[in-house]
């Protein structure tokens, strides 16, 4: 049997997402990409990490070498355990959120 090209994210291994306010979620790929497959739907995303405090290193890292359009960006990132909504969209949590002007005052850049 050929390995998963898949993560499923789920509420015992959910995945996380990170999101930049000036173009929208961050791309870097890590990670195998998530997938949730149903009758109806079929939805893949990138995988931005698998765990909370990864990704809040790796987000940390990004905004490090990211020069931001206004001292207004905010960097976010996301839980998403493979809920979906009525519509077919993905329902994310917001787990950790952080401008670009706390970030130069706590000298995280």
């Amino acid at each position: 049997m050929a390995e998963n090209q898949y993560i499923t994210p789920t509420k015992e291994n959910p995945i996380f997402k990170a999101h930049c306010s000036d173009f929208g979620y961050i791309e870097q790929e890590f990670y195998k990409s998530w997938e949730i497959r149903t009758k109806e739907l079929w939805l893949i995303g990138n995988t931005f990490s698998t765990n909370l405090t990864d990704a809040i290193v790796r987000l940390h890292e990004f905004m490090k070498s990211y020069e931001p359009a206004t001292s207004k960006t905010k960097y976010e990132i996301f839980f998403f355990d493979g809920t979906i909504d009525k519509y077919g969209n993905s329902k994310e949590i917001k787990v950790y959120s952080i401008t670009e002007a706390n970030a130069r005052k706590w000298k995280l850049k």
